[in-house]
């Protein structure tokens, strides 16, 4: 979330980019960060004595747009040479073209290259000069058409230098001097946040200005920068970005901080290097946006220990939204400061709100049951201690348990609550010998079909009397139950509590089926019978025991069930209805 903005270590870039060049010498992205004095910059400019450069567009705002490359000689006075014929992107899109930049009179002054490849709705177009015939060249980018593009260049490679103070006050001749410096549009140093990284809102910017100025080093010495403290560092780039959102977006102390390092490092400062470590011999200076992010970095996680589902755009509010300025600041927001110096205590204070209470419907559970615990509603997210993103939330265990509920201002925390979890009974088991059904043992039963209630079926024994699943319930005296897994029991015709029987005849049956009601029931009896799809095509209700005739005129040939219930009991019974 945290990205830098200078490079202050590019070394194996750097290596990577040459060895690239030279096994497929065409243009690379050029490389900043690099002290001009170094030794990769004399290499760079001897193994590339031309220019580079970089324009970055839409592509709909760079179609209309031709360029071409051109060279002027500077001394003994400035002259156009010749250019290159003029090109559009969309001609060598996703390739390379190489075209001679001639001269009016026919000679030719260099090579140029033109790489373009698309990225979305973007275009990157890079442009080299090979091998020019002198060194001693400016070079020219020169565009026609309608558009709008960004250029890019280095002070590493050759003349491509666009933003060198000496070469503008040095070799770039006035109007009056030059009358064709009144198409030159003039460079500057804004738009430095080149990595799509950075220019993304979902990213914290961070610029670097001064933090400690002068201290006195492990060696005795006095350190002085003779910078002004707070004041920018001169390392930490501008925006805005190409679509002119502020960039950096905030700003933190880098250069000098002091940090820990490793051991084997400061052993080996103390003795070759000690100006940079601290009188107490334990920390090292460092600087830089490498520096500057950190801090921005440490205040974020932070935040996200005391609101940890905040989003990122509650965490780009709270932190864009207390930065603070002063005259070396300027106006806020700006290109150089962003919307200003980061105060990661505000954004800390600003996300509170008023603790909330979280309850339940009982502080007591079963192992095997878990609870409800509610959060008060309103808010965008809740993160509940144990991970649980929901509200309410189902629990089990013995706490605490907490919840830090989240709005776009900001973060609640809650009460915690504790349980008492009670052990649940062992889940029993249905040993079933045709229909007569035995539960494992257990403190006391409960027996169910199809997920109903069986009443008065509490003993450890059941006989099932209908098709269905069955399942048995055994609970403890503290409350808690266990359910069996189901046991599937198909009856045909079964005997009645007493031992008397039930029956239905005749299967096959024609026009009348008699049912046979046990003697010893009492009350009403429901008669239901359901074909094959378990539709219902004929109920009728009877108060006679014994015998009763159904007439089955209107029903179809195939098989159906019997169901016969009178209060507890219930039979059932299959037969099959032909012509």
């Amino acid at each position: 979330m945290l990205l830098e903005t200078d490079a202050a270590d590019v070394d194996v870039a750097i290596d990577a980019a040459l060895a690239g060049y030279a096994a497929n010498p065409v243009p690379y992205l050029s490389i900043m960060g690099v002290d001009p004095g170094s030794e990769y910059a004399g290499w760079i400019e001897a193994r590339i004595p031309g220019a580079v450069t970089e324009v970055w567009a839409d592509l709909d705002e760079f179609a209309n747009v031709q360029f071409a490359m051109g060279a002027d000689r500077v001394t003994p006075t400035y002259q156009f040479r010749g250019r290159t014929g003029f090109q559009t992107v969309g001609s060598f899109l996703g390739g390379t073209i190489t075209e001679p930049l001639v001269s009016a009179s026919g000679n030719t002054l260099g090579t140029v290259q033109y790489y373009a490849q698309q990225r979305g709705d973007q275009v990157q177009l890079q442009v080299l000069m090979v091998q020019p015939d002198s060194g001693t060249y400016n070079w020219r980018f020169m565009t026609t058409g309608s558009g709008r593009f960004d250029v890019w260049s280095s002070l590493l490679i050759g003349t491509s230098n666009m933003t060198s103070n000496l070469l503008i006050a040095g070799t770039v001749p006035t109007v009056a001097e030059y009358p064709a410096m009144i198409n030159h549009v003039p460079p500057d140093k804004d738009k430095h946040i080149v990595d799509s990284w950075a220019c993304s809102d979902h990213t914290l910017t961070v610029a670097n200005y001064w933090n400690v100025v002068a201290y006195t080093a492990y060696s005795g010495n006095y350190i002085n920068s003779g910078a002004t403290p707070y004041m920018l560092s001169a390392n930490s780039s501008a925006g805005p970005t190409r679509d002119e959102r502020w960039k950096p977006d905030i700003a933190a102390p880098g250069d000098v901080t002091f940090s820990a390092a490793p051991l084997p490092i400061l052993s080996d400062w103390l003795v070759n290097n000690p100006d940079p470590v601290d009188a107490g011999a334990w920390h090292i200076r460092n600087g830089g946006t490498s520096m500057a992010s950190p801090v921005v970095c440490g205040a974020v996680a932070l935040y996200l220990q005391k609101c940890p589902n905040a989003s990122w755009e509650q965490i780009r509010a709270a932190f864009l939204g207390t930065t603070w300025g002063d005259d070396l600041t300027g106006d806020l927001p700006n290109k150089f400061f962003g919307y200003g110096r980061v105060h990661a205590f505000d954004a800390l204070v600003t996300s509170n709100l008023p603790d909330i209470a979280i309850t339940t419907t009982d502080t007591e559970m079963c192992s095997n049951a878990p609870l409800d615990v509610s959060a008060p509603a309103g808010f965008d997210a809740y993160l509940w201690s144990n991970g649980s993103t929901d509200n309410p939330t189902s629990y089990v265990g013995e706490g605490p348990l907490s919840v830090v509920a989240s709005t776009n201002t900001g973060c609640a925390h809650s009460n915690a609550l504790t349980f008492t979890v009670l052990p649940a009974p062992a889940t029993p088991t249905i040993t079933a010998n045709g229909a007569d059904l035995t539960s494992s043992t257990g403190p006391a039963y409960q027996w169910y079909v199809d997920g109903d209630l069986i009443s008065g079926a509490t003993g450890q024994l059941h006989t099932a009397l209908i098709t269905g699943d069955y399942t048995v319930q055994v609970t403890d005296a503290n409350g808690c139950s266990a359910t069996s897994a189901p046991v599937s029991v198909i009856i045909s015709g079964v005997p009645d509590n007493a031992g008397r029987t039930f029956a239905a005849w005749p299967s096959p049956a024609r026009e009348t089926l008699t049912v046979r009601i046990p003697a010893n029931a009492t009350g009403n009896a429901s008669i239901v019978i359901t074909d094959a799809s378990g539709r219902r095509v004929l109920e009728q209700r009877t108060a006679h025991t014994g015998n009763v005739d159904l007439s089955l005129q209107g029903l179809s040939n195939g098989s159906y069930t019997l169901q016969v219930m009178q209060g507890d009991a219930r039979w059932e019974t299959r037969f099959v209805k032909v012509p």
